[in-house]
């Protein structure tokens, strides 16, 4: 009983560790990534696909939350990509997204 609890709190930590919520944010310095949205997949750092379930979250599947609390990262859209720490396109495919797409 004792082994299952530990696993299960593992298991926890995991997908917590693995979750991609992220927030909007307005303000570019309280952002952890400054992202510009391009529509070549092929000059994409990420490719993202959105989720409306939060516990769908994971590596390249994404949930927008209202609340900047609940984020486990904080986005700011820039109009210049060359000011942008990453770039990112959106797929309608799930199985393409990906964080790492070199």
């Amino acid at each position: 009983m004792k082994t299952n609890l530990i696993t299960l709190a593992l298991l926890g930590l995991s997908f917590i560790a693995q979750s991609q919520v992220i927030y909007i944010t307005n303000n570019r310095y309280q952002a952890d990534y400054q992202v510009y949205v391009t529509n070549n997949k092929y000059e994409a750092d990420w490719i993202v696909y959105i989720t409306n379930n939060l516990y769908e979250a994971k590596e390249g599947i994404v949930y927008k939350t209202p609340n900047r609390y609940q984020a486990d990262y904080q986005i700011y859209f820039t109009p210049n990509k060359y000011q942008a720490d990453k770039i990112i396109y959106y797929t309608q495919h799930r199985y393409e997204a990906t964080l790492d797409n070199q």
